[in-house]
């Protein structure tokens, strides 16, 4: 998909699939093209070339639009009414007649059942937020998309809307594709992910996967007692396991490949070694953002871009 806006080519050969059932992450720095991706999903921009479909629908098609909800960075609710009246004034323009009972569910959901009928302009940010949230999924849409769904509120609605969006997607079925620009929000909600720059896709897919190609699986042991010399020396022996550290009760081992923690565990029983706590850590949103974006430094996501081919 290409995407020119006033001129200029924004998007560059986006080749993206949003499979059932996701929580996809989409992100990137300002300007590399979030925005302008979800809008042309959502069928308020048109591609140059190249199509988008939403459950197999042309985007901006009724039937795109009825599958679809959304939520962008600014909320669309309307001040001087209540939230009740926002939801009901959505379903009609979505086709249907205002449904009380779907108006009352979602705003329990959401945690508002009791300010449903209170105008939306005495909320506060996150409840502002909880109250758009209501309004993208009364009338139950098969895909959630959503820019920026916790800026602008304190930490504690962070929480709880990331907590809110994990409820959606268990009670709905929805599949939600997000973009933000907290890295640690993405980590917490995502199972699968892509990051864009310059308006190209430079990463994406499965983001345990992506995660543990990027080479720095880390896996620290605490030990009951100092461990002897002869059973560091064996470790390092084996040199699969990648000790690194090695200071008493501490070892830290950087594999040169994925291992499963269930070996170094039988290698330390094996060698009369007990174990306090064992803690593996890959490598996070963070660095494969700056893998992606700014470069090879500290390495790449070598081969783990995945040609994304719509259903």
């Amino acid at each position: 998909m290409y995407v020119t806006l006033g001129g200029r080519e924004i998007l560059h050969g986006v080749d993206l699939a949003v499979e059932h059932g996701d929580v996809f992450g989409f992100v990137g720095p300002n300007g590399a093209g979030k925005t302008t991706t979800l809008r042309t999903i959502l069928g308020l921009y048109r591609p140059t070339s190249g199509s988008v479909r939403v459950m197999g629908h042309e985007a901006g098609s009724d039937e795109a639009r009825r599958a679809t909800g959304f939520a962008l960075d600014r909320d669309g609710l309307y001040d001087a009414m209540t939230a009740a009246e926002n939801i009901a004034f959505y379903q009609r323009l979505y086709g249907g007649a205002p449904d009380r009972a779907r108006i009352t569910d979602v705003l329990a959901l959401v945690g508002l059942a009791a300010r449903a009928d209170d105008r939306v302009g005495t909320f506060s940010s996150g409840m502002r937020r909880r109250a758009a949230l209501a309004r993208a999924i009364a009338h139950r849409p098969a895909v959630l998309v959503l820019d920026e769904p916790t800026s602008g509120v304190d930490p504690v609605a962070q929480a709880e809307i990331r907590g809110l969006l994990l409820d959606i997607v268990r009670a709905e079925g929805t599949t939600v594709l997000l973009s933000s620009h907290n890295l640690d929000e993405v980590q917490r909600l995502c199972g699968r992910i892509a990051i864009i720059a310059d308006g190209e896709i430079r990463v994406a897919g499965d983001l345990a996967e992506l995660r543990r190609r990027l080479g720095r699986h880390s896996i620290s042991v605490r030990t009951v007692e100092p461990v002897t010399d002869a059973a560091v020396a064996a470790l390092r022996a084996d040199v699969d396991l990648g000790l690194g550290e090695a200071q008493g009760t501490r070892l830290t081992f950087l594999p040169p490949h994925p291992i499963r923690a269930a070996r170094i565990v039988a290698r330390l029983a094996a060698l009369d070694v007990d174990i306090v706590r064992l803690v593996a850590d890959d490598a996070s949103v963070e660095d494969l953002f700056a893998s992606a974006v700014l470069g090879p430094a500290g390495g790449t996501v070598e081969g783990a871009v995945e040609e994304a081919t719509p259903p």
